[in-house]
């Protein structure tokens, strides 16, 4: 069976090339040649249908594999970056052990590398600005509540806080809701008290310069001069305005009042211990005792304190001779502060008012009159800075400030931390009809002054 099959195959196939035989014997050789460009034809036609589907797939895969390369060097770069930019940037570990200034100076220059490797407002940067906080840091360091660095102009500023004098006009300005300079007090025989200026007054611009728009400080930095310079200061009052020449001359800030109270009572404010203070208070004693005071109220509540040889100046001019206070440093060492022999009158009897605004100088006041028994102590427990700061210029004009020993009272109380107790304690009223709108005490309504002031009588009635 299989034998026949492939006979049979074998006759078909030679039928088929017979006749192929057969047909290509019967064309022409014109006819054969169409016949085969014909043939070609059919060829490239059908290439051509399955090259284009093949070139637009090529295309495309190419492109999906260009994508995807770009892709994964995207991603390859972005970790690099990564994985560079979160490796620990080498510096000196001090965690184990107290930094030196090398140390320091060492891990800045790093910082500063990589500040100007990847901080985008490098532009931005100034270095005077950076160099101030690092030196504000230094002194925060010291845990010291009451250290700190001054620039150039804050020094310029606390220098003259300290002298308690300044050049200017002579008057407390602060800003009004709407930012406006205002004029709170001109004081006695100042430039701008014999300028005219008053209370309530607005200025508006010095030689042409606009305050709008400025700080208070900036405002003040304008009021300021030269001594013996001059400024056009333009001022609204009301509804009117007007200019003024005023000639700026050293001020001296005042830091005491004083009044007579009801019964030849003398009473003397003192709202800091500066340089200038020393003779206005001395005037103000001589003055009240002059005019008859049967006794003295010494007013330190909310006095934060300020100049030691100030008040040390003050004390000898109260106390007989004798030691007034001593300060002791990190080194033991100990410095006594006396008193010579010239004094007030003894006989004259003194109350001092604290509260818990009054510190530091305030405190060594009070402790020495206390210690003493010169004087009754009314109001309420003190606030307690028993320490000495030193206020250090620096060549540039900056400067610092920190502690650098412990004040006693003659008989040795250190009261940081724990204030001064008052011989009698007095409290100030609560109920609001005490207080004006302004939450000032009503005339009558002071019960520490009050008492104080009875106080004095009944020593003087005795």
């Amino acid at each position: 069976m299989d034998g026949n099959k492939e006979m049979n195959e074998r006759e078909v196939n030679k039928k088929e090339t017979d006749e192929q035989e057969k047909i290509e014997r019967e064309l022409t050789p014109r006819e054969r040649m169409e016949q085969i460009v014909a043939e070609l034809e059919e060829e490239h036609r059908k290439e051509k249908e399955l090259t284009r589907p093949a070139y637009w797939r090529g295309l495309m895969t190419g492109f999906l594999i260009c994508a995807f390369l770009a892709l994964v060097m995207m991603v390859s770069v972005n970790t690099i970056v990564k994985k560079k930019s979160n490796q620990p940037y080498k510096v000196i570990d001090t965690s184990g052990s107290q930094a030196t200034i090398d140390d320091i100076e060492s891990k800045l220059s790093s910082l500063e590398e990589l500040v100007n490797q990847y901080y985008y407002y490098t532009d931005k940067v100034d270095m005077n600005v950076i160099a101030d906080q690092i030196y504000r840091a230094y002194m925060s360091g010291l845990k010291d509540k009451y250290a700190a660095y001054y620039t150039k102009d804050e020094m310029t500023q606390r220098m003259e806080s300290v002298n308690g004098s300044y050049c200017g006009i002579g008057a407390v300005v602060s800003q009004n809701d709407n930012k406006e300079v205002i004029v709170i007090q001109p004081y006695e025989n100042s430039p701008a008290e014999q300028a005219g200026l008053k209370q309530g007054d607005i200025i508006l611009s010095i030689d042409g310069t606009s305050l709008a728009g400025m700080t208070l400080d900036e405002a003040v930095s304008l009021v300021k001069g030269e001594e013996g310079s001059s400024a056009v200061f333009k001022v609204k009052r009301e509804e009117n305005e007007f200019e003024v020449d005023i000639v700026r001359k050293q001020v001296a800030v005042p830091t005491v009042t004083s009044e007579m109270k009801e019964g030849n009572v003398g009473y003397v404010y003192i709202s800091s211990f500066e340089l200038t203070t020393v003779d206005q208070f001395t005037q103000a004693v001589d003055k009240l005792i002059e005019d008859g005071a049967k006794g003295i109220v010494f007013d330190l509540r909310n006095n934060g304190g300020g100049a030691l040889d100030a008040v040390i100046d003050m004390l000898d001019y109260l106390l007989p001779e004798g030691l007034l206070m001593y300060v002791e440093d990190k080194y033991d060492n100990r410095q006594n502060y006396t008193s010579d022999k010239e004094c007030v009158n003894q006989e004259i009897p003194m109350a001092v008012l604290i509260n818990d605004k009054s510190a530091s100088a305030s405190e060594v006041f009070t402790g020495a009159l206390q210690d003493y028994e010169r004087a009754k102590i009314f109001g309420t427990k003190s606030y307690g800075k028993g320490v000495v700061q030193n206020l250090i210029p620096l060549s540039d004009g900056s400067g610092i400030k920190m502690t650098i020993a412990e004040y006693f009272t003659p008989k040795g109380r250190n009261f940081d931390g724990n204030g001064i107790d008052p011989d009698e304690t007095v409290e100030l009223p609560t109920e609001e009809e005490a207080y004006d709108e302004r939450g000032v005490l009503k005339e009558g309504y002071d019960t520490q002054l009050n008492r104080a002031v009875e106080y004095i009588k009944e020593q003087t009635t005795e």
